[in-house]
């Protein structure tokens, strides 16, 4: 991304996407469900796995930064070619 798309993806991320999600009915929901499952499962491996667990979930949070930033990378795109 750009200076200005990253600019821009951090302003969106400070103060546009919780207002977006919070219009999204099942977003409060699905986010509990997982913040839930992610405890109970803590909860339910032993102790050696846990570090494995955790880093794995931690990668997982990582891909997904990584496919928000690319939707809005073409997003900012579509529209600049829309604007041409």
């Amino acid at each position: 991304m750009t200076e200005l798309m990253e600019t821009l993806f951090k302003y969106s991320e400070e103060h546009l996407i919780r207002g977006l999600l919070e219009q999204k009915g099942e977003y409060p929901e699905t986010s509990s469900y997982v913040e839930k499952g992610e405890e109970k499962l803590r909860a339910l491996i032993g102790e050696e796995h846990r570090e494995f667990v955790d880093a794995l979930l931690e990668e997982q949070h990582l891909l997904t930064f990584f496919y928000e930033e690319a939707q809005f990378e073409a997003g900012f795109r579509v529209a600049l070619a829309l604007t041409r």
